[in-house]
């Protein structure tokens, strides 16, 4: 994996060329593993090593049965993607695994010709899975209700706060011109509004937009 020095000064004219979407990093709560089509682990996060005692690949290594305490979940959840042709598309597949007593959500999914694995620690579920299956539900059912697109997206963003707990979300239009503007919005009280702002192209670079249509769902657990 190479990475590409950005700009030092973040300044309106050289915003096109800030590689947010090439950032050579991941968020602290998770690692990533990428393996290459013949099992070869190609690539690692520096916090790869998120439980100690767990023996992994090294990069340049191929997978094998004493990595990740042997558990067949790793295995069979990388494998299984390997199988998969290149080119193929397929959604993210969700795994529980537990490594050296430490619970993770693996999540793996290919890109190209790799396949990435990530690993989040699992965060337990206070309330009981039927309370939330309910209220996930009625957040549906009021979904479904909305007649007009400014209403679903208002209800949209709401139902997202709640269930998951964000301080802030919000829905953003982008203009022909590639101005945009933040349409809805449900946020911690105490949080600045951002509702209404609207935002010049200038300040929206291009690979910016291209993350918007490549992945409609932005989640960022930390913003620095």
């Amino acid at each position: 994996m190479s990475i590409v020095s950005a700009p030092s000064e973040l300044t309106l004219d050289n915003c096109e060329n800030q590689l947010i979407h090439i950032p050579g990093q991941v968020q602290g709560h998770g690692a990533l593993l990428a393996f290459l089509p013949d099992g070869v682990l190609g690539w690692a996060s520096a916090n790869a090593g998120l439980v100690p005692a767990v023996k992994l690949p090294q990069v340049g290594q191929a997978l094998h049965s004493q990595h990740f305490h042997g558990q067949s979940a790793v295995h069979d959840a990388v494998a299984n993607e390997l199988a998969e042709p290149p080119g193929a598309t397929s959604l993210p597949q969700l795994y529980d695994v537990v490594l050296a007593g430490v619970a993770f959500d693996l999540i793996v999914h290919r890109c190209d010709k790799a396949v990435v694995a990530e690993f989040e620690r699992h965060i337990p579920v206070m309330s009981h899975p039927a309370a939330f299956a309910v209220k996930a539900h009625r957040g549906m059912d009021r979904l479904r209700r909305q007649r007009t697109i400014q209403t679903l997206l208002e209800v949209a963003v709401q139902e997202l706060q709640e269930r998951n707990g964000f301080d802030r979300v919000m829905a953003y239009r982008f203009g022909h011109d590639g101005s945009g503007e933040v349409v809805a919005e449900s946020r911690r009280n105490d949080l600045e509004p951002f509702l209404n702002l609207r935002y010049p192209a200038s300040d929206i670079p291009p690979q910016a937009r291209r993350l918007y249509v490549i992945n409609t769902l932005r989640l960022i657990a930390d913003v620095r």
